[in-house]
């Protein structure tokens, strides 16, 4: 993980769901976020889908109820993202 933060412009953490709010409304690019319960990602999911976003896990495979870790964003930076967990060789937890 530290190799990708070390890409990134910037990091925060929230704790919440305020990252995910800034997705849906273009003022990030991306939410990164692990262990956590498929409850604390199933609103929040429909609605970055209906803003034009995606969120899957790490790997690209559709969020489920065992999902422990996800990356959101937009759908035009989205490959992106998972490309490079991949290539980092980063695994959900």
């Amino acid at each position: 993980m530290l190799n990708i933060v070390r890409q990134v412009s910037r990091v925060r953490g929230f704790g919440d769901t305020y990252a995910y709010h800034l997705l849906t409304t273009g003022r990030c690019e991306a939410v990164i976020e692990e262990n956590i319960s498929i409850w604390d990602i199933a609103a929040i999911s429909v609605i970055i889908e209906e803003a034009g976003g995606r969120i899957t896990e790490f790997n690209g495979n559709k969020i489920n109820y065992q999902t422990k870790s996800v990356i959101a964003s937009n759908k035009i930076l989205h490959e992106s993202y998972i490309n490079l967990f991949n290539h980092n060789n980063l695994k959900s937890c």
